[in-house]
């Protein structure tokens, strides 16, 4: 079958696991899946793919990109795969990458995490989800300083951080390659995989 999602974000769901399933791509470079139950599947315009033990997000340049931004920076990229479908949830209705780091501050999701509201241990929080390692007392003092001064909220902190280049690249070094080496960015087609849950 050819199946073309069109505008908009769209789904397929197999009632299959990625185990009975194999990737390839034709030579329109289309995603193709493949089973050894029926004649294969060829996507275009899909951004979801669900499987029962797991889910791809293939616009990691569009929704899926600004939902992983958003974990990355919050909770880290180790946490991309429990918290993209709830992300997504939000991110698919239309809230943008800004709106989305207001309600994670809204929330108190960092402070929760690292239980505490202090402002230089939300800055080492995130600065070290995003660089991988915590920042120097310079460092720190200078981050800490836009938010004691009034020129930066703890959203705005949250907002640089989720578009940095570094988040950026992240992303790409832990996207799978649906059909080539994982994190390669080799030119395949990648996606970001991720628990479904109960969702």
């Amino acid at each position: 079958d050819l199946i073309d999602g069109g505008d908009g974000i769209d789904s397929i769901s197999y009632k299959l696991s990625t185990a009975s399933i194999s990737f390839s791509k034709n030579i329109d470079g289309k995603l193709v899946i493949n089973d050894s139950s029926s004649l294969p599947d060829t996507l275009s315009n899909i951004e979801r793919i669900f499987f029962t033990d797991k889910g791809y997000a293939l616009d990691i340049d569009g929704n899926g990109g600004i939902a992983a931004k958003a974990i990355i920076a919050t909770f880290g990229v180790d946490s991309i795969s429990a918290y993209m479908s709830a992300a997504l949830s939000v991110v698919d209705t239309g809230t943008s990458l800004n709106k989305l780091c207001d309600l994670v501050v809204d929330l108190g999701l960092i402070e929760n995490t690292i239980g505490s509201t202090d402002i230089t241990a939300f800055v080492t929080k995130v600065y070290t989800n995003v660089i991988s390692r915590t920042p120097t007392s310079f460092e720190s003092a200078i981050l800490t300083g836009y938010y004691d001064k009034g020129t930066h909220t703890r959203a705005d902190l949250l907002k640089l951080a989720a578009n940095s280049s570094q988040v950026e690249s992240q992303i790409i070094e832990n996207s799978v390659d649906l059909i080539g080496v994982a994190g390669s960015a080799d030119g395949e087609i990648l996606a970001l995989q991720y628990d479904i849950g109960l969702g």
